[in-house]
């Protein structure tokens, strides 16, 4: 360890070190938190460790498929306890999961691990054939190298043979899979009155008095927050990647090399006019929308113009522009438009074609057969991922430098143009945008945004990609925004809840007299404005209402005609309803595919026996979690 350090004398992380280890030796002595090769630990399984490494890689890839998958989840949300507990849970489950799989002699082959990769679509060739130059790229684009990609593949194949094993008896019989069936596919049709806010807000007044009283009573909400300007060194990829020299020679050697990656695919620019068929349609619903689009075929035929007749007979998302669908690849649409539209020549018009959407009626109006870019179309593509992979390699070293210098004394700027790279000044910025814009976390913001006017950090902060160090340069008080700068919005919000509250008040004068003595000369006063939904099933929305839980549950609870004690709200403003009628799940399509909801509750119950599986596994286990605030 010593001699590590004497090697490693000038790191910045060693000058750390040194006054992190009184700490250490204070607070844990005899409980070392590093392994073997000095990554802090996070825990130990059974005193198997789960380095502090592998959680925050685990943690990255989980956040950035919840990143994509959940684009409303804010920075908050995904730096929270909850979702790097969530990460933490399901490491341990591996390590319990691989550990019995070892016990077992269940394990995966280096042929099964190949064969499972050649299987996955995103390394095909246009020949739908694996292709090592595309698994490559695809994983220099994700920062990761193949041996790490093959053996979390492997662990992956593993935990499959566990599941298997474990829930091989998990067998749901034809009874219990029709009990799930009718339960799933039952819908239900609530009638309702409906209260819309905007059809009161005419009637609302608002005052002065109450603008200013309202301005007063949300004075934090009109106040511009605290910003703070920093001085900035970036050390990241992207960051450093413009300070790199990349040759054109050596992109024309990663051009040459990875000739696949350049391929432009072939493509077809196409319209086509739908008659939409609902998911489940009967085959009499089915035939009758081929008909129609035969009719429109026929009128095509006789040299309609194709956009026209799609603006008044396709019933599609594409119908305003004509039909228009614009230019795709092979393996975007489905195989049998696919199939209908590569198939035709240009100009050419197809008969009608069925997808699980409806019938298609398509014209050809362009072709692109596969073609290899130009050099010069992607060379400053390649110089930038070139780039980007020199400054990658050279991040650590330069912060290294960097941290030298800084505990030198010298200034952030003088650092950047020693280093020949630049420091950059940013906007006045609140401490969310920060989280936002310079890609951290909010502990690391509030870190940040902790400095002294002037004064710089000592240690860098993580940001995406890599590391940051900062000066702060100025600190801005809160401000208020004067009343006449939002006075209008003021305005709009207490007409909006002012119209809610007239809204839900008639709502409620409703109910009580829809349930009153005189029932049914209420009902006969608002039967014009009645309205029945159309069909929902327990997850909703309610089609015209929305998403309102509370009222799908009440609905599969009711009798026929019976009013709901209370008022819901809804999309537009209040409503007040009653149950209309269940609609019981079609027996015909359980007749025709009840093997796949036996499958499908042999699953669901699969997974609940792995789950317990799980949950015995971790009971015996012991789980020294060493690192609690790491998930804080």
């Amino acid at each position: 360890m010593l001699d590590i350090m004497r090697q490693n004398a000038s790191s910045w992380i060693v000058k750390i070190l040194f006054g992190v280890i009184i700490i250490v030796f204070v607070f844990a002595f005899g409980m070392s938190s590093l392994d073997n090769n000095g990554d802090p630990i996070l825990a130990y399984v059974d005193e198997e460790p789960i380095p502090r490494k592998e959680f925050e890689s685990t943690y990255a890839r989980t956040t950035e498929a919840l990143r994509r998958s959940q684009p409303n989840m804010t920075a908050e949300q995904l730096a929270s306890p909850a979702v790097k507990q969530m990460v933490f849970n399901e490491l341990v489950n591996r390590m319990v999961i691989l550990k019995e799989a070892e016990r077992l002699g269940i394990a995966a082959t280096d042929k099964e691990v190949a064969r499972g990769i050649a299987s996955i679509p995103a390394f095909w060739n246009a020949n739908k054939q694996f292709d090592k130059e595309i698994y490559q790229a695809a994983l220099r684009s994700q920062r990761m190298k193949p041996a790490e990609f093959e053996a979390n593949y492997r662990i992956g194949l593993i935990m499959d043979k566990m599941r298997g094993t474990v829930s091989a008896t998990a067998e749901a019989t034809p009874e219990l899979a029709r009990q799930i069936y009718d339960w799933v596919l039952e819908t239900a049709t609530v009638r309702y009155i409906p209260f819309n806010v905007e059809n009161y807000t005419g009637d609302v007044t608002v005052t002065d008095e109450q603008i200013a009283a309202y301005y007063e009573e949300h004075k934090d909400r009109f106040t511009r927050p605290a910003m703070s300007t920093f001085e900035v060194i970036a050390f990241t990829p992207p960051a450093l990647a413009p300070f790199q020299e990349v040759s054109d020679e050596e992109a024309k050697q990663f051009y040459e090399a990875s000739p696949k990656a350049f391929t432009e695919p072939e493509q077809a620019k196409a319209r086509h006019i739908l008659i939409a068929t609902e998911q489940g349609a009967s085959k009499e619903a089915i035939e009758e929308a081929r008909k129609k689009a035969e009719e429109v075929l026929a009128r095509l035929k006789k040299g309609e113009d194709f956009g026209k007749l799609a603006l008044t007979y396709s019933e599609g998302p594409s119908a305003s522009k004509g039909g228009e669908l614009g230019w795709f690849p092979r393996g975007v649409m489905d195989p049998n438009f696919e199939q209908a539209a590569f198939d035709l020549k240009v100009g050419e018009i197809s008969e009608p074609v069925k997808t699980p959407f409806g019938w298609h009626i398509i014209k050809l109006e362009e072709r692109k057969e596969a073609n290899k870019l130009p050099f010069d179309e992607v060379k400053g593509r390649i110089k930038t991922t070139l780039a980007q992979e020199k400054a990658a390699d050279q991040t650590s070293d330069m912060l290294d430098q960097a941290m030298d210098r800084l505990v030198s004394g010298m200034s952030i700027e003088d650092i950047a143009s020693e280093l020949g790279i630049l420091s950059n000044t940013t906007q006045p910025l609140p401490k969310q945008a920060a989280v936002q814009y310079l890609g951290m976390t909010p502990e690391a913001a509030d870190i940040l945004f902790a400095l002294p006017k002037g004064e710089s950090l000592k240690t860098p902060l993580g940001v995406k990609d890599g590391y940051l160090l900062a000066r702060k340069i100025e600190d801005i008080e809160p401000q208020p925004v004067p009343l006449p700068q939002v006075k209008e919005n003021i305005v709009k919000q207490l007409q909006a809840e002012g119209a809610a509250e007239m809204a839900k008040a008639e709502a409620e004068k409703a109910l009580e007299a829809l349930t009153g003595d005189d029932a049914e000369a209420a009902a006969e006063s608002y039967a014009k404005r009645m309205v029945v939904s159309e069909p929902f099933n327990r997850r909703g929305p309610i089609p015209g209402i929305g998403e309102n839980q509370e009222l799908v549950t009440a609905a599969f609870g009711a009798e026929p005609g019976q009013w709901f004690p209370k008022v819901f709200q809804a999309n537009d403003g209040f409503i007040v309803a009653a149950m209309d009628h269940l609609i019981p799940a079609p027996a015909d399509e359980w007749n025709k595919d009840n093997s796949h909801w036996v499958d499908t509750a042999s699953q669901k119950y699969g997974d609940e026996v792995f789950q317990a599986f799980i949950y015995e596994l971790r009971s015996k286990a012991n789980v020294e979690l060493v690192r609690p605030d790491l998930l804080n």
